[in-house]
């Protein structure tokens, strides 16, 4: 199963590409601000990374706290959105 995680929970913020197997692609930043920034652009540098596209990905993931309010919020946000426009499910781990 191909799952998206995003985990903006504390300063350092973190996309990350995996199958079952293993970890297709990794981007990560320490990023007090920009959040929002941050994960427009690194979800397409790891779905490129990893050679895979947007409508593949079978499963999200972020995380939903307890962190910096902003970057949860954001998070949750970047990830409901991408699940909601491609019909996939969306995990929230604390």
């Amino acid at each position: 199963m191909l799952r998206l995680a995003l985990d903006g929970a504390t300063e350092f913020l973190s996309i990350a590409l995996a199958d079952d197997e293993e970890i297709l692609a990794l981007e990560s930043a320490r990023l007090p601000r920009g959040a929002e920034n941050f994960f427009a652009a690194g979800v397409e540098k790891c779905l490129t990374r990893g050679g895979r596209q947007l409508a593949e990905v079978e499963e999200f993931i972020c995380t939903t706290g307890p962190g910096s309010f902003t970057g949860v919020r954001v998070t949750m946000a970047t990830a409901l959105g991408l699940s909601l426009g491609c019909a996939r499910p969306l995990l929230g781990i604390d």
